[in-house]
């Protein structure tokens, strides 16, 4: 989905600003529909690091994927960095990332987009937290058993959090694991927030890679302004994700910074920039993620919306190596001091981090 795209134009100022603080970005990216050979990875990531990205949050199951699956996917990703020594470091802590940031390293942050891999077992959130997962959403887009995803309500009535959800969820906050709520219903989001703020207050919880409604109101996988106002008032981050697809048809053509810099403004406008993130969502190249989801109707029963999207263009995201410079330097031009900008590329995600971690 970026490999197609162009490195847009930046000042030199917007590539040291990148360089000299921490970026974290999130990509999607599963084995073989993302990336088949470690060398799409090592070259995805060099590009990163040469352009100042310290790290990323990285997909390592979705869906309906159980504990054994995940361990597969997880040991093809750590087997490929593994053939690069010093170059990447896999991070626990805060202090990781930003060694990783001093060191020249990728930090890389393993997260999950399903809670499946516990196997009807919430105390093996502490066994996925200790093998280095940083967050986890509890639907991807479908019915599952801790929860409904957003596709749901297209199709039949939201059910929201299960009882079993609910137990995942206290575990996850019990273990540092943060909650993720992108792809999920917004029962789900509303439910799992209510339950966060009665029983663990002052805990933050995130999107991981939404778009605001109030911008592309047509996709149904973003997010109302009430879900992001309720991210906010727990403390926490909304990353909007730089994918063409989700933007269309309101940018049906190739995401270009300025697109990237009016979700970013309207997060930051309506709860604070405090609460801004960003993620490219990425997969790399469109083709076998086409092919992916005609395959999978089963997680993607949205009537054919994406499908159609894509058909009409929508097919490129924003990776961060090109379009992150040109984004800081629209968001200078759009009045944001450096002080804002560090956190929205990844400051305030480490601010959450550093709360919820175990």
């Amino acid at each position: 989905v970026s490999i197609e795209i162009k490195t847009w134009p930046s000042s030199d100022r917007a590539v040291e600003f990148i360089r000299s603080t921490i970026a974290i970005d999130m990509i999607a990216s599963p084995r073989g529909t993302g990336w088949t050979e470690p060398e799409q990875i090592h070259d995805y990531f060099d590009r990163a690091r040469e352009r100042g990205v310290t790290g990323c949050q990285i997909t390592v199951a979705f869906g309906g994927m159980n504990m054994q699956q995940f361990l597969v996917e997880l040991k093809a990703w750590k087997k490929a960095l593994y053939e690069r020594p010093g170059t990447y470091r896999v991070c626990h802590s805060v202090d990781d990332i930003r060694r990783a940031h001093r060191e020249g390293q990728t930090a890389v942050i393993w997260m999950n987009q399903t809670v499946e891999p516990l196997d009807a077992d919430p105390e093996n959130v502490l066994v996925l937290r200790e093998l280095g997962i940083s967050s986890m959403l509890l639907a991807y887009n479908d019915r599952y058993r801790a929860a409904d995803g957003c596709i749901v309500p297209l199709n039949e009535s939201d059910g929201g959090l299960s009882a079993h959800g609910a137990e995942i969820v206290r575990a996850m906050h019990r273990y540092g694991v943060v909650l993720d709520l992108s792809h999920c219903s917004p029962r789900t989001c509303a439910e799992a927030g209510a339950l966060t703020a009665s029983e663990f207050p002052g805990t933050p919880w995130i999107y991981t890679h939404s778009l605001p409604r109030g911008v592309h109101p047509d996709c149904y996988r973003n997010i109302s302004d009430e879900q992001i106002r309720a991210c906010a008032d727990a403390g926490g981050v909304i990353c909007p994700t730089f994918t063409g697809w989700m933007m269309d048809p309101v940018f049906p053509e190739q995401v270009a910074p300025e697109h990237c810099v009016a979700v970013i403004d309207y997060i930051a406008k309506l709860v604070g920039v405090e609460h801004v993130g960003i993620a490219s969502d990425d997969m790399f190249t469109v083709a076998p993620v086409a092919e992916f989801s005609a395959s999978h109707p089963e997680l993607y029963d949205d009537g054919g919306w994406m499908n159609a999207a894509f058909a009409r263009g929508a097919t490129t995201c924003g990776e961060m190596s090109k379009i992150l410079p040109a984004v800081v330097d629209g968001l200078l031009e759009a009045g944001y001091g450096e002080n804002d900008i560090a956190g929205i590329v990844g400051g305030n995600l480490l601010r959450v981090f550093e709360q919820v971690w175990r």
